[in-house]
């Protein structure tokens, strides 16, 4: 899996009581803290091959072309992953809920 995260903070703070102002350290400094911030995030699977055929990964840690609980698992074929990210999780609720 890949999740490609876009971030974005801002914060600020202000102090009413600067020491500049006071001969000694006020016991008393209050001040003002604000911010906001963001996050956009998008999780991506490697799921297909580079001509778009589904391939499966099975509990033995291989890649194969089909199911492993599937009628033709007996004749499924090792395949090699292509790493190209191409499957938007989100669409699919991997999880069995949205994303948002």
């Amino acid at each position: 899996m890949q999740t490609d995260v876009w971030d974005l903070n801002l914060m600020g703070v202000w102090y009413w009581a600067s020491r500049q102002k006071w001969k000694s350290p006020p016991v008393f400094s209050p001040y003002l803290l604000f911010g906001g911030g963001g996050s956009h995030f998008t999780p991506r699977g490697d799921l297909l091959d580079a001509n778009g055929n589904r391939y499966y990964y099975w509990s033995d840690n291989t890649v194969r072309d089909q199911d492993q609980s599937g009628s033709n698992a007996g004749n499924a074929l090792i395949t090699g992953r292509d790493h190209q990210y191409e499957t938007d999780l989100a669409a699919l609720q991997t999880e069995g809920q949205s994303y948002a």
